[in-house]
């Protein structure tokens, strides 16, 4: 058994890849012998199986390729890479971002002390890894599961979370990704976001975050998560739609475990999310998708007793004209 496994996926990346993966082979203090990265590469257009098969030849042992040969998406890649990570601690990287080279010398002993989640803080970098803006821990230590549980921040995700393999909850990660899956919306989902949700169901996680600055993550046009164009519609509904799943991803989660009900505050931080949700004005048209959410709430369209009015409604209501949306908007008094 390796003592990290480091996942990796890869899809049209082939400019940042390389990058990535020699950013997780140089790490201070850890040997090739404790190390696999596993890269899964869901059906790129690119280059990227090429650079990959490349990197292989120079660190045989420590590289390996789970070639998916089409697109699948986020999640289905990262449940897939899943099933063949053999380490104690497993590390997430995006395939356009850099670790720096002190991250896992920093994390491992976390985890070695017990610490089920460990993340740290970063930087944001554009496409060229110019500095753009600090990525920090927000919160104390014993605070940072409660505001990630009601989706309030707290610290950041991404490629800075780490976590010991046997506290993730396979079975119940697949029970809530096939649900999903059934729906046909598995595609919306995020790994970092489910992986670490599905960390915060354990009563008595234990979350620690390094105070310092260990990775980049990369803003450029081909990622939304951080970066969106929100004059074009379509682009503007996919980030959308992807938060929202995510988040119905979480809180499903924690129906499953019980917690959703002890604790009342995920669904108020839920409702706290859709609202306050810090905005520029060149993001009005997000804060009317907002809206338009919270009417269908009100009015019980996502109620796991409801799914006939959620799959009516839902669809429908997008498909009015913005005036339409509008009138309806001021009448709920939204």
């Amino acid at each position: 058994m390796k003592k990290v496994s480091v996942l990796i996926l890869s899809y049209n990346l082939e400019k940042y890849i390389r990058e990535a993966v020699l950013s997780a082979l140089n790490q201070n203090g850890v040997s090739h012998d404790e190390l696999e990265i596993v890269i899964v590469e869901d059906g790129s257009a690119d280059n990227s199986r090429g650079v990959i098969k490349g990197l292989i030849r120079e660190y045989p042992g420590a590289v390996k390729l789970i070639d998916l040969g089409r697109n699948t998406g986020i999640m289905p890649a990262a449940m897939e890479g899943l099933k063949h990570l053999t380490g104690k601690y497993v590390c997430l990287l995006d395939a356009d971002d850099v670790w720096h080279e002190d991250k896992l010398s920093e994390v491992i002993p976390c985890l070695d002390a017990g610490y089920d989640l460990v993340l740290h803080e970063g930087e944001f970098v554009d496409s060229s890894g110019n500095f753009l803006r600090s990525a920090g821990c927000r919160v104390r230590d014993e605070d940072i599961a409660g505001r990630i549980r009601t989706f309030n921040g707290g610290a950041p995700l991404g490629s800075c979370v780490s976590f010991r393999k046997s506290s993730l909850d396979m079975g119940l990660l697949s029970a809530v990704y096939d649900k999903f899956k059934a729906k046909g919306i598995e595609r919306n989902l995020h790994q970092d976001f489910s992986m670490v949700h599905n960390l915060l169901s354990r009563k008595g996680i234990r979350v620690k975050c390094v105070r310092k600055n260990l990775y980049k993550y990369r803003i450029h046009e081909g990622n939304t998560s951080q970066h969106s164009d929100f004059e074009d519609a379509g682009k503007l509904r996919k980030t959308y739609d992807d938060w929202m799943a995510g988040i119905q991803f979480a809180i499903e989660t924690y129906r499953l475990t019980g917690i959703f009900n002890e604790d009342k505050s995920i669904d108020i931080g839920f409702r706290k999310f859709l609202y306050h949700k810090n905005l520029t004005f060149r993001e009005k048209p997000l804060i009317k998708l907002w809206s338009d959410y919270i009417f269908l709430l009100r009015n019980r369209a996502f109620s796991s007793s409801n799914e006939k009015l959620r799959e009516a409604l839902y669809p429908f209501f997008y498909r009015l004209s913005p005036k339409l949306r509008g009138f309806i908007r001021r009448r709920a008094q939204l």
